[in-house]
């Protein structure tokens, strides 16, 4: 929960009173125009800046009093831009930690990928080929959000995760991470409205309040 957050840049740029609760059970975008503040608010999650005003409420408690290094075991980051190693997709999920097999067929088919890999013929010892150049686009995709599932975090962040994909793979992908928002807190940043659903909450940081520059 943002209690009237606010941050500012050097420059006197970024964002104030920004107010929303994201819950389970639904997807919350954040929308806005290009310099809105949507990856200030993700820096701010992830305590990589430290608000100026307001506070950030995680299960009521106060996000500047968790631990860094706690806060980024209960969290996960799928990137706009995805980056596989040429090695296995065991490899490119697990990313050096340590293998339960278990929790990678887990992570995999809750990230519905697990029935592409089980049906290779080297299942997840296939490579992938260099910067995942053997998988499809939502394929690729697929395996980041495997990648960030494998920890099993509490809250699962989209920077503009499917940007890049077409409309209709985008929306097949968003209508699965709707089922996964059952378990997790899901909060994503979005250009595309068109892969929002009525079941989603949006923060329409346009109509928020920003600092000026």
């Amino acid at each position: 929960m943002f209690e009237d957050v606010g941050y500012a840049y050097g420059n006197g740029r970024g964002v104030k009173d920004i107010r929303f609760t994201a819950e389970r059970g639904a997807i919350t975008f954040l929308v806005g125009e290009t310099g809105s503040g949507k990856s200030t608010i993700f820096k701010l999650a992830l305590k990589s800046v430290e608000p100026d005003q307001g506070r950030i409420l995680v299960d009521g408690l106060d996000l500047a009093t968790i631990d860094r290094a706690d806060w980024y075991g209960a969290v996960a980051v799928v990137p706009q831009d995805v980056v596989l190693l040429n090695e296995s997709l065991s490899d490119n999920i697990l990313l050096g930690r340590p293998r339960d097999e278990t929790r990678l067929r887990r992570a995999a088919e809750k990230a519905a990928i697990l029935p592409f890999i089980e049906a290779l013929q080297e299942d997840f010892e296939t490579k992938v080929g260099e910067r995942g150049l053997k998988l499809s686009g939502g394929e690729r995709q697929r395996i980041a959000i495997a990648r960030a599932l494998y920890g099993d975090p509490a809250v699962l962040f989209l920077d503009e995760a499917s940007s890049a994909l077409d409309e209709a793979t985008e929306r097949d992908i968003m209508d699965h991470i709707r089922l996964l928002a059952r378990d997790v807190t899901v909060v994503a940043i979005t250009h595309r409205r068109s892969v929002i659903a009525a079941t989603d909450s949006v923060i329409d940081l346009d109509k928020q309040r920003l600092r000026a520059g």
